[in-house]
């Protein structure tokens, strides 16, 4: 296992340190309700950043996807805790329960499990190693440049992500 430092390596460390001390600082003042999402918030941009870091500055293939396929935890998670905490903050709270809410979280955790086990399952991770190397043979690519496909069911969640993101950050009408 050998590691290679980058001039990205300390920006996404710190972030990631930041992000997981407000984690641990909202989660240990959880009386007020608003840090609870705000934890969560927090922790999966530290999961998204921390791993990031770790891939970028891995050199060995196998980590680089094994960080990919631990970066889909943080980025699928994002959008819905984001959405969270715009709901508990505007006041919505009702919003947050489990038959409003929790069926918004299928298409993220479905991500998760979609995105963890096609990286980190051996048999898929050989093949999908073989298939990055041989992409990376050809002259098209520059030398280390990690070169993932993307199925058509990877389409989804961007779609997903973009949609619960503008719903988080403009103001929620009162009809609904």
């Amino acid at each position: 296992m050998s590691w290679q430092f980058t001039p990205y390596f300390l920006p996404l460390a710190c972030s990631a340190a930041i992000s997981l001390a407000i984690a641990v600082y909202s989660w240990r003042h959880r009386a007020s309700s608003e840090n609870i999402p705000l934890a969560f918030l927090m922790l999966a941009a530290a999961i998204w950043s921390g791993a990031y870091a770790l891939e970028l500055s891995s050199t060995e293939l196998s980590l680089k996807l094994f960080f990919t396929g631990i970066e889909y935890i943080g980025i699928a998670l994002l959008p819905l805790t984001w959405l969270a905490l715009a709901l508990q903050f505007s006041g919505y709270e009702s919003w947050l329960s489990y038959k409003k809410f929790w069926p918004l979280a299928i298409i993220p955790f479905s991500t998760i499990l979609l995105g963890v086990d096609q990286r980190l399952s051996s048999p898929d991770l050989q093949t999908n190693m073989d298939r990055v190397q041989q992409r990376l043979s050809g002259n098209r690519f520059r030398p280390g440049q990690l070169v993932l496909d993307q199925c058509g069911l990877f389409l989804h969640p961007y779609l997903h992500c973009y949609s619960i993101g503008d719903f988080g950050i403009h103001p929620i009408p009162s009809t609904l």
